[in-house]
């Protein structure tokens, strides 16, 4: 049995590095019982959005970019440089996008947002959701309008799905109630 254990630096993020190895295999006195010609194994590395780990109130979960809490106004929103600030990732290589078009990096970024991490071909190397804690409506930051979201997936009028519940379960325990748009409105006020 034989397994061999590599490592190969300086290779670009997507793009294929050849490296050529050739093995000999040993008995216990250390004379060659095997060996192969030499060998051609091309490795890539793979590409992840990777978030500054300087930043807080900043999580990757379950291909989500959860952020801790919407700002309370408009003017407070983030916009896409902001965004695109939060990685280890070259910003040139970030496009975020909002139902299915580019935004330019004075936009708003809001829940639903997709983040698309670029290899150097110009193919989505990894992606990520926004679900921004408060901003139900996805402009943003958290508004009435997200609290009259929450009391109608609450009562049953308006059901919420995928990055907007999560972004309307404030506390974080799997359901939305009452509490979430109380700590949610604390946002509007402060």
């Amino acid at each position: 049995q034989f397994i061999e254990y590599f490592s190969v630096s300086n290779v670009a993020a997507g793009t294929p590095k050849a490296v050529d190895m050739s093995f000999e295999w040993l008995d216990a006195d250390g004379a060659i019982i095997a060996s192969t010609d030499s060998i051609t194994i091309h490795v890539v590395k793979e590409e992840k959005l990777v978030i500054d780990e300087s930043m807080t109130g900043v999580v990757i979960a379950d291909a989500d970019l959860i952020l801790k809490a919407a700002p309370g106004k408009a003017e407070d929103a983030q916009t896409v440089a902001d965004i695109k600030g939060l990685f280890k990732n070259p910003a040139n290589q970030i496009v975020i996008e909002k139902n299915g078009q580019e935004l330019t990096d004075a936009d708003v970024v809001g829940t639903g947002c997709v983040i698309k991490l670029l290899s150097a071909d110009g193919t989505i190397a990894d992606s990520l959701t926004v679900v921004l804690k408060g901003d139900v409506k996805g402009i943003g930051y958290t508004s009435i309008g997200s609290l009259v979201k929450m009391s109608g997936h609450i009562t049953g009028g308006a059901r919420l799905d995928g990055a907007y519940l999560k972004a309307a379960d404030m506390n974080g325990n799997g359901n939305v109630s009452i509490g979430d748009i109380v700590l949610a409105s604390n946002l509007i006020v402060a």
